[in-house]
């Protein structure tokens, strides 16, 4: 069976522009509940579609961008930067993708290679577990008790620590286990 790769590029992007214009118009009609959900819907689709878009074509989009002067990839980077502080997630989804592939050359990359980096990303899911349990509990019992400063340095503090830990002792361990689940499979 073939495919025409060409063909089926033009209308996935198209089939993403038709949702993310839906999106458009639903959200602009009356807040009804339904409305809201299939307008979710329609938007998240929509961002799906240009990241798998935007995954197709990531090698030429990545020479495109070594091409680039210094000044030119730093206004795209300066762009999607200000595309993140939207709250839009058809904005913020192609914005965040974009950021990935500018980032992957020069001295962004070296910065990215380092040790603290790698190290943040490894413990990034665990962060991402246990924050929101952190800034509860902090905020519960120290807010109005302590000045804010120091409860936002308390809760980076035992969120970084409380994560580095669960990484060690939870996901780290799972994740070996699973890998040799998946070669007995």
């Amino acid at each position: 069976m073939h495919v025409d790769i060409e063909n089926s590029r033009c209308r996935c992007l198209l089939l993403g522009l038709v949702c993310l214009l839906f999106w458009y118009s639903v959200r602009t009609l009356p807040a009804h509940e339904d409305i809201k959900e299939f307008g979710q819907t329609l938007e998240w689709s929509s961002c799906f579609i240009f990241g798998a878009l935007l995954a197709l074509k990531r090698f030429e989009i990545s020479r495109s961008c070594e091409r680039l002067s210094g000044y030119a990839r730093f206004g795209i980077f300066f762009v999607t930067l200000a595309g993140l502080c939207t709250t839009s997630g058809a904005v913020l989804i192609p914005c965040s993708c974009l950021l990935i592939v500018v980032v992957q050359h020069g001295a962004a990359k070296r910065m990215l290679g380092t040790s603290v980096p790698e190290y943040l990303g490894r413990i990034s899911y665990s962060v991402y577990l246990l924050h929101g349990t952190v800034l509860f509990a902090a905020f519960n019992l120290l807010y109005g008790k302590i000045p804010i400063y120091a409860l936002v340095v308390l809760c980076l503090v035992v969120t970084f620590t409380t994560s580095h830990i669960f990484n060690r002792v939870v996901e780290e361990p799972f994740d070996q286990l699973g890998k040799r689940g998946s070669k007995v499979a």
